[in-house]
């Protein structure tokens, strides 16, 4: 059982990192998409072929941009879903170590819970 679980954080760190550097990948692409739109402004002369040339490259570039903002939002959601499964594995983490404390408790003789005596039992009296 802890060897599951050791593994499981494991993946869990893994997929972490990969997400770590997916999220720097596009913040360096977003980075040179911003600094293509910036050499834009102005550098293509007045020519309708190269001025309908020019439509199409910011077209492209803004197109590209979307789709890394989707990537990214894409990353968010997996980042989410990491921490969400990482709390799923500390609560079961938890509730194990509970379902192992009652039952050392009970093997040892005495109630887990010294003011219950568990359900359907009836706590051990004088009489």
């Amino acid at each position: 059982m802890a060897g599951d679980v050791e593994v499981r954080t494991q993946v869990l760190q893994a997929r972490l990192g990969q997400l770590v550097t997916l999220f720097d990948d596009t913040d360096r692409l977003k980075g040179q998409i911003a600094r293509l739109r910036e050499g834009q402004s102005g550098a293509w002369p007045e020519i309708p072929s190269v001025q309908a040339f020019s439509a199409k490259y910011e077209s492209a570039l803004q197109d590209a941009e979307n789709r890394l903002t989707a990537i990214r939002e894409t990353i968010d959601a997996c980042r989410q879903a990491l921490a969400d499964s990482a709390l799923s594995l500390e609560q079961q983490d938890a509730a194990v170590e509970e379902q192992m404390r009652v039952l050392a408790a009970r093997l040892e003789g005495t109630p887990a819970d010294p003011t219950t005596a568990g359900p359907g039992r009836l706590a051990r009296t004088r009489f």
